[in-house]
């Protein structure tokens, strides 16, 4: 294995920094994917609503970043409701109790603590009133 000279370590991080200072500027030049409609809509609202919450603390820069960010989520938002999906649809991992030997219910997460006698007692701290 080569050892690594403090001179081509240097050169190495100077273009590892150079390389991240270029970089956000090379992704903010991509558009934003075109959306339907009813989507654009949604977002012109949505972007309209944090404006007139925020607006007025928000300049230029920040407020097409908002709008970046918000049309950059909303294929996001629009794949979600695609998925059809019912009230009556039960979830995909149902809620089951736990209950140890002793019929009790427990905690699965450390069920050795639970060796079915009573629970304990509530430690109270302070000036709390027993």
């Amino acid at each position: 294995m080569n050892k690594l000279s403090r001179r081509s370590f240097a050169r190495n991080t100077m273009i590892a920094a150079a390389a991240a200072a270029v970089a956000p500027n090379l992704l903010a030049d991509e558009k934003p994917p075109a959306l339907p409609a009813a989507s654009q809509a949604e977002v012109d609202a949505r972007v309209q609503w944090i404006i007139g919450k925020y607006g007025t603390r928000l300049d230029e820069a920040q407020r097409a970043d908002i709008r970046r960010l918000v049309a950059g989520g909303q294929s996001s938002i629009d794949a979600m409701r695609a998925y059809a999906l019912e009230n009556a649809n039960d979830p995909a991992t149902p809620f089951r109790i736990y209950r140890g030997a002793g019929g009790q219910a427990s905690s699965p997460v450390h069920p050795a603590e639970n060796d079915g006698g009573p629970a304990p007692s509530p430690v109270l701290h302070g000036n709390a009133k027993r």
